[in-house]
């Protein structure tokens, strides 16, 4: 289902705003990512991979290149990585220093309206982060059926 237009145009707004507010580096948190943020966009693109390998049976990334803009859709995220039980989980990488455009906070924001796991990620902590996130969605949507049969 995607987002109307006024939505979108709100979606603007406040990524306007917070990116005003993030150049204040008011928030705590603002200071520990960039503390455990990669230098180098590919490492932590490499640092994904790598894990999405050495599941017991291996993850599907679907990884867009980073040498050149996006030929997939406008804003798309670097990942799309297909986990076990049709769960599915979308990150943007970004390095140190550096932030989301507005096509790619759009992109992430339709995803999560949509059910997905996504977010902007500037560390491999973080990206397990969201991996916890969609193995916590599956444990939740898991338990009220193994109620339903008590």
């Amino acid at each position: 289902m995607p987002i109307s237009s006024l939505e979108f145009q709100m979606m603007r707004e406040r990524v306007a705003a917070n990116t005003r507010h993030d150049s204040l580096a008011k928030h705590s948190d603002v200071d520990r990512v960039m503390a455990n943020a990669c230098e180098q966009e590919s490492k932590l693109h490499q640092q994904i991979l790598d894990h999405c390998r050495q599941q017991w049976f291996p993850w599907l990334p679907l990884h867009s290149r980073i040498d050149r803009a996006s030929t997939v859709a406008v804003g798309a995220a670097d990942f799309v990585i297909l986990l076990p039980n049709g769960k599915v989980v979308i990150a943007e990488c970004k390095r140190k220093g550096s932030k989301a455009t507005p096509a790619q906070l759009a992109f992430i924001a339709h995803c999560k309206k949509l059910g997905h796991i996504a977010g902007v990620v500037w560390s491999f902590e973080e990206f397990l982060q969201l991996v916890n996130q969609a193995k916590a969605a599956e444990k939740e949507k898991a338990e009220p059926a193994n109620q339903a049969k008590i």
